[in-house]
């Protein structure tokens, strides 16, 4: 089925694919126009006022791939035009559009059209060859597949003028498969549509009265902005088509309502189609509060997250939790480290400069009967007492912990001697009380044990003592090493 102005049937939304657009792939020596064509011919300027050409005597092509069926492309064209172009469907050769090059310059020429109801994948390639006059490409139209939309991220969609998203009010006349056109005040139209802006397009006629009317239109109930409808001398000048008679501006993504009122009674509003422009943004997982109509377009919620992104969060999440539990964990160790009790010396550790525990009974009367008084001269009571233990008494035990007063280890004090009457001098007699001496062999035979060698070391050199007080740090120290090691 063809789909031109000429047939009976409705026409169908299309897409316009532009020029510019990146899904388009050129190979050869192509340029873009910008603007240059803009007032050629009475078809109006070229679809976003860009065209591709390819400059003369030079040969080029593009690919352009989509999912739907028939098409048509659209160019420039000059009078005894000479330029020379092919156009190729899925390996079929389809030649050039059946109508005549005009006569005169015009934009939107069909130069190729492919009539088919095969919805599916489809490959159109053009080869063009310029000769003395340059050729220029202006768009590709085609009717989409109604189960895939299409990939692109701002996409354009023709809607003709019978499309049922159109409600009109009042006294239009239908010009079928072209127009709809009103010369009476207060008729209306009112669209409903998804998009970020709505273009409408209409066509001068050469019959109808000459005066320019007034209309307006509203956007989503916001207050009416009045457009111009330019009138036409008749028999002057020619019709005038494919003319943009307002546009909304951006809009946010979303659904939309315009309101298009005629107030005038000389030029009639005329609509031939409307170009709706849809945004289409990636989806996102982060809701939005209501959008402004600058606003960016609203997000979409409806994909789930990928795998990929499912197994990066969890692994995050172990991941965080295992250095706070680490964190948690070195941080009370450190904390028990430091709260750790201090341990106290255990009995039997003797300072220098202190005295050393006795590990006697406590009732002095248990000592034995058979202790008389010291024989030796110069020894003191305790001392002999305590030498004379009998056999039977126990060894020395550092853990024992029933331990009285000590006795004073220092060396015996200088006694005074009574004053005698002979003794003429200033100085008093000083008589020295004799210290127990004890053998070396005594001592070394005694292992620094305290009971052996009659404790509390009456019989011990200083040197021996020093030796017996640093044998016992030692013991001390190795006692202490081996309580916190069992502790931690």
């Amino acid at each position: 089925m063809a789909f031109n102005a000429s047939s009976n049937q409705p026409r169908p939304r299309r897409i316009l694919v532009d020029d510019v657009d990146r899904s388009i792939l050129y190979n050869g020596p192509w340029f873009t126009d910008h603007d240059s064509h803009n007032e050629l011919g009475n078809f109006g300027p070229p679809l976003e006022r860009t065209l591709h050409g390819v400059p003369p005597e030079a040969s080029a092509s593009f690919v352009f791939e989509y999912e739907g069926a028939g098409f048509d492309v659209w160019g420039t064209v000059r009078n005894n035009f000479d330029a020379t172009w092919e156009c190729i469907v899925d390996g079929e050769n389809i030649g050039r559009s059946g109508f005549r090059v005009s006569e005169q310059s015009a934009n939107r020429h069909k130069l190729c059209e492919w009539q088919s109801n095969s919805f599916g994948h489809h490959t159109l390639m053009v080869n063009a060859t310029s000769g003395r006059d340059t050729f220029l490409f202006d768009f590709i139209r085609y009717v989409p597949s109604p189960s895939r939309p299409p990939p692109r991220a701002t996409t354009l969609t023709e809607i003709p003028n019978e499309d049922p998203v159109i409600s009109y009010d009042g006294h239009w006349m239908v010009i079928p498969g072209f127009a709809h056109l009103t010369r009476v005040a207060q008729s209306s139209a009112t669209i409903s549509f998804d998009g970020t802006s709505l273009e409408w397009y209409g066509y001068t006629p050469d019959e109808f009265p000459i005066a320019p009317s007034v209309a307006e239109f509203s956007v989503d109930g916001a207050p009416p902005i009045t457009f111009i409808l330019p009138g036409l001398e008749r028999g002057r000048d020619p019709a005038q088509y494919n003319q943009l008679l307002f546009a909304t501006g951006p809009l946010r993504q979303g659904p939309h309502t315009v309101v298009v009122t005629h107030h005038g009674s000389q030029a009639p509003l005329t609509l031939n189609y409307l170009i709706i422009k849809e945004e289409f943004v990636p989806p996102s997982f982060t809701t939005s509060s209501p959008a402004t109509e600058s606003a960016v377009p609203q997000e979409n919620l409806s994909n789930p997250p990928s795998p990929g992104t499912i197994a990066g969060a969890v692994i995050g999440s172990i991941c965080a939790v295992s250095l706070i539990v680490l964190a948690a964990f070195f941080y009370l160790r450190r904390r028990h480290k430091s709260e750790l009790p201090m341990i106290q010396p255990l009995p039997g550790f003797v300072k220098p400069e202190a005295s050393a525990p006795l590990d006697i009974d406590i009732v002095s009367s248990r000592l034995s009967d058979d202790m008389g008084p010291s024989s030796r001269p110069g020894s003191f009571p305790a001392i002999a007492a305590h030498a004379r233990r009998r056999s039977t008494a126990r060894r020395f035990n550092p853990e024992v912990r029933s331990t009285i007063s000590s006795v004073n280890l220092n060396p015996p004090p200088v006694q005074h001697a009574p004053p005698s009457t002979t003794n003429t001098g200033d100085v008093d007699s000083i008589v020295e009380v004799p210290r127990p001496v004890a053998s070396s062999s005594d001592v070394a035979n005694s292992q620094l044990n305290p009971y052996e060698s009659g404790y509390p070391y009456g019989a011990m050199q200083l040197a021996d003592y020093q030796r017996l007080v640093e044998a016992t740090k030692d013991q001390e120290a190795r006692a202490n090493a081996r309580a916190r090691d069992s502790y931690m």
